[in-house]
C-alpha cells in the first residue's frame, strides 16, 4: 500500500496512515491498500463499514450517501485503450479531510492553488478533482467523434469493416451516456442535499460540473445519431449492391430463356424439324439465337432496365 498526504505544507509519502494527521486539514489517497490499511482508516476517521466494504469489493456503481462525519461518493474514471474503460473512484468528503482511492493512475493536484483549496475546504478540492475527471470525457468523445466521421464515408464505400466498427463505436458512446445520465442524477443529489458536505459557495461550480454532464450526454446522444445513420447508410448501399447482382443474373436468365428453349425444341427426337437436314442448319439456329439476344438486349437498354 502507498499512501500519499496532502496538507498546507505539501506531500507526503508513506506505508501507513499517519494518527497524527487526524483533527487536521488533509487529503489522503490510497493506491493499491490491504483490508488491514481499510480497517487503520476505518478507526482514524470513524468511516462506516458499508463505506470500507464498499471500497474493499470495488463497487463500481455510482451512489452518494450522507453519513454522520462524511459524504461517500463514487464516480467514475473514464481511460480510452482499445475499449472505453470505466473505473470507480471513491471520495469520502468530511469537514477537515478528503479521503480517495483508485486502482488507475492518479495524476494529484500539486501546483499553488492547493493551499487555496485546503483554505477553501475539503469540499472545494473535491469539486477539482471530480471536475478534472469529468473532463477528462471530452477528449475520449471527440476522437469517437473523428472515427464516426470516418464510418460515414467508409459506409458509402461499402468497407467490410464497417459493420464491426459499427458496433464498436455504439457500445461505447452508448456506455459514455449512461454514465454520464448517472453523474447527472448523482451531481443534481449533491447539489439539493442540504446534509452533504458542500458548502453554499461550492453549490454554482458545481452546476458547472452538472452542464458538462449535460454536454456530455447531447454529444454522445449526437454521436449515436450518426452512428445510426451511418449504419442506415451501409445497409443502403450494401442492398443496393445486392440489388444489381440479382438484376444482372435476373437479365443474363431473362436472355437464355428463349435460347434455352430453342434448343431444347431442337433437342427433341423428332425426324422432321424445319432445318434439320440443311446443310448449315447448325449455324442458321445459332445466328437465330444472337440475334434475338442482342433484340432482347436493345429492348432492355430502351427500357433502362439496366
Amino acid at each position: 500500500m502507498q499512501v500519499i498526504t496532502y496538507t498546507k505544507r505539501g506531500l507526503a509519502v508513506s506505508d501507513t496512515i499517519p494518527k497524527t494527521l487526524a483533527g487536521k486539514k488533509v487529503w489522503i489517497h490510497l493506491t493499491d491498500p490491504t483490508e488491514r490499511e481499510f480497517f487503520a482508516l476505518q478507526q482514524t476517521y470513524d468511516i462506516h463499514p458499508l463505506t470500507i466494504e464498499d471500497m474493499v469489493h470495488q463497487t463500481a456503481r455510482l451512489k452518494i450517501e450522507t453519513f454522520k462525519k462524511y459524504t461517500f461518493c463514487v464516480f467514475s474514471q473514464i481511460k480510452q485503450t482499445n475499449h472505453i474503460k470505466f473505473t470507480p473512484m471513491y471520495y469520502l468528503i468530511g469537514k477537515k479531510f478528503l479521503i480517495t482511492y483508485t486502482q488507475e493512475p492518479f495524476e494529484p493536484i500539486t501546483h499553488t492553488g492547493q493551499k487555496i483549496l485546503f483554505e477553501k475546504g475539503m469540499d472545494w478540492l473535491f469539486h477539482r478533482l471530480l471536475d478534472k475527471e469529468v473532463d477528462k470525457y471530452f477528449p475520449i468523445l471527440d476522437k469517437i467523434e473523428e472515427q464516426v466521421n470516418k464510418l460515414e464515408r467508409d459506409a458509402f464505400n461499402k468497407d467490410d469493416s464497417v459493420s464491426k466498427d459499427i458496433v464498436l463505436l455504439r457500445r461505447k458512446v452508448t456506455s459514455i451516456k449512461h454514465r454520464t445520465l448517472v453523474m447527472q442524477e448523482k451531481i443534481s443529489t449533491l447539489i439539493k442535499s442540504q446534509e452533504a458536505y458542500i458548502s453554499s459557495g461550492l453549490v454554482p461550480y458545481m452546476r458547472d460540473i452538472l452542464d458538462h454532464t449535460y454536454h456530455l450526454t447531447e454529444l454522445s446522444e449526437s454521436l449515436r445519431d450518426t452512428i445510426r445513420t451511418a449504419y442506415e447508410i451501409y445497409i443502403s448501399e450494401v442492398s443496393r449492391q445486392s440489388n444489381d447482382v440479382m438484376k444482372v443474373f435476373s437479365i443474363i436468365a431473362t436472355l437464355m430463356l428463349p435460347l434455352t428453349v430453342i434448343s431444347g425444341i431442337y433437342g427433341t427426337n423428332f425426324k422432321n424439324l424445319p432445318g434439320m437436314f440443311h446443310p448449315n442448319g447448325f449455324w442458321i439456329m445459332i445466328g437465330g439465337m444472337m440475334v434475338l439476344m442482342l433484340v432482347m438486349i436493345y429492348y432492355f437498354k430502351r427500357k433502362k432496365w439496366f
